[in-house]
């Protein structure tokens, strides 16, 4: 049933002409992690940091990206930066 699924998927991007792998580098040219999935160039040599936070505070950041037409990430990575720098520390992220 899934491999029906997945195939019938499959024939409607590439019918569609969207295509599998559109907009995304060729995975025999990426690294590839512990398990051996491939890792995209984005990620190779990042790891990930997971934080928990009240729901609001998640809201109110995928708020505030989407007013300032930029990413989550972004945003996070200039609030690293300014407490780097509050603690005389450089600004890496």
């Amino acid at each position: 049933m899934i491999r029906a699924l997945g195939a019938a998927i499959v024939s409607c991007l590439s019918w569609s002409g969207a295509g599998i792998s559109a907009g995304r580098a060729d995975p025999s040219t990426q690294g590839r992690d512990h398990l051996g999935y491939p890792v995209p160039p984005s990620r190779q040599g990042r790891r990930g940091l997971t934080s928990h936070h009240d729901p609001a505070v998640i809201t109110q950041l995928k708020e505030l990206a989407l007013e300032q037409g930029t990413t989550q990430q972004k945003l996070i990575a200039e609030g690293l930066n300014l407490v780097f720098t509050k603690y005389g520390r450089p600004t890496i992220a």
